[in-house]
């Protein structure tokens, strides 16, 4: 515990002054045992519940020891204990993981099955590639090929979307036809527009199939 010291001074009838310092002893406060559940992706359904013997309890300004349906952030909890300590603490909501979209974009070399990724084909790096939702046509992200060839979007929320590859550093490549082989070896994008088809995903979920293979025209 922690102490306090009070300095008292008495004067008497004689005119005769006498100081004593005292210390007083508190007691720090009793901190709370609390559970935290952080919430889903798009679903506000964390919780914050206190435990311990608590005069008083409030999770982000409501009496109780429970709060529940919670989005991400960061919320108050207030405790007074049995020794009547008031203390505050901070606790953070987070939304776990979104889903994943990616893979890889290729070039399609001679010798190879034609349209489709093979061991002989190479990665092509520095290509863009970005992502839309496709319920509103609106922008979310975009990002470049590494010299993999691989690209990744990452904490994405569920929902539709496409994704258009734009090759413009490299003016003599064209998409190959898509849909030639299984989905982790074709090519995704329309030829004409460099947009693949909609597709859906939701929490949580990864997907790692939409890839686009060029040719040289």
């Amino acid at each position: 515990f922690n102490t306090t010291i009070i300095s008292v001074t008495v004067t008497d009838s004689n005119g005769t002054t006498c100081v004593q310092e005292f210390q007083i002893p508190w007691l720090d406060p009793i901190p709370p045992a609390v559970t935290l559940e952080h919430s889903e992706c798009d679903v506000d359904d964390g919780f914050i519940i206190v435990e311990g013997e608590f005069i008083e309890v409030t999770i982000d300004g409501q009496t109780g020891n429970e709060l529940y349906n919670l989005a991400p952030g960061v919320y108050e909890v207030v405790v007074v204990d049995v020794n009547g300590c008031v203390a505050n603490y901070f606790y953070s909501i987070f939304e776990e993981q979104g889903a994943t979209i990616g893979n890889q974009v290729w070039l399609d070399n001679d010798g190879g099955t034609p349209d489709a990724y093979d061991a002989g084909d190479s990665p092509i790096q520095g290509v863009f590639v970005s992502l839309f939702n496709a319920e509103t046509n609106a922008f979310v992200d975009s990002i470049s090929t590494d010299m993999f060839g691989n690209y990744l979007f990452n904490n994405v929320q569920s929902g539709s979307y496409y994704v258009e590859f734009n090759a413009s550093n490299y003016p003599d490549y064209v998409l190959v036809n898509p849909d030639q082989s299984t989905d982790e070896n074709d090519s995704n994008p329309n030829p004409e527009t460099g947009r693949t088809e909609v597709f859906v995903i939701g929490c949580g979920e990864t997907n790692l199939t939409i890839d686009a293979g060029y040719k040289l025209e």
